[in-house]
């Protein structure tokens, strides 16, 4: 039939939310944002495998995709992002920078292992 070209059919993707990020105390502190981004950056980590020179696994996830996936202007994106710092947050991710122009690496950390972590701290 004249008109009818093959169907294209895509798969729906769910971002997972792990209960403990919710209903953990230790957790209750983050903002709705901070625990998304999180998640996203979990599903991101799934998708894409990249290790660095010493063989664990990062990701890149620049402001200016935070900034563009939240609607936030630059500084919400930033403090979002600090919210799960090492530095200065929660201790769920830890940056690293590569250089100038360069997004930073982010490595994610195991959520039992940063909950088991902040509890023992309580």
């Amino acid at each position: 039939m004249k008109g009818h070209g093959k169907e294209h059919s895509y798969k729906e993707e769910g971002i997972e939310l792990p209960q403990e990020l919710i209903f953990a105390e230790v957790f209750k502190i983050l903002s709705g944002d901070a625990k998304l981004l999180y998640c996203c950056m979990r599903a991101v980590q799934q998708q894409k495998k990249c290790l660095d020179e010493d063989g664990m696994e990062y990701i890149e996830y620049p402001v200016q995709r935070i900034m563009k996936e939240f609607r936030c202007s630059e500084r919400t994106a930033i403090r979002i992002l600090e919210e799960l710092d090492s530095k200065n947050g929660i201790g769920l991710i830890e940056k690293k920078r590569q250089g100038r122009g360069l997004p930073n690496r982010i490595y994610l950390k195991e959520l039992k292992e940063v909950q088991k972590q902040l509890e023992s701290r309580q």
